[in-house]
């Protein structure tokens, strides 16, 4: 999994309450084995029901509150700074490989050997 700021477990509704409480707990107890990527903000897991339109204004405070405090501390701008250099460097790998792709030329001695 991804290290993440906010689970939401949805479909915590009906019959799959128990199933969204559960996957819940789980998530949290998983994301306690893990160290946060930023020491401003802890992830956390809420559950959410779209359809009874339940949990979405909490989902919605969680994430606000996650990006004022990211933003407060400046681990947000170091965060879109290394977001923004990673995308960088794969465009730019992602091209070059793409280039020399496009001018590769079969070597004459797989030529020989497919024609035979």
């Amino acid at each position: 999994m991804e290290l993440v700021d906010l689970v939401v477990v949805n479909k915590a509704d009906g019959e799959l309450v128990n199933a969204a409480r559960r996957a819940q707990i789980e998530y949290t107890s998983a994301l306690k084995l893990l160290r946060p990527k930023t020491g401003s903000w802890a992830p956390k897991v809420i559950s959410i029901s779209a359809m009874e339109h339940s949990g979405i204004d909490q989902a919605w405070e969680q994430m606000v509150e996650c990006h004022s405090s990211l933003a407060k501390s400046g681990e947000l701008e170091l965060l879109r700074s290394k977001q923004r250099r990673t995308w960088m460097w794969r465009i730019l790998t992602d091209s070059l490989i793409t280039k020399w792709v496009a001018n590769l030329t079969p070597l004459p001695f797989y030529l020989s050997a497919v024609s035979h």
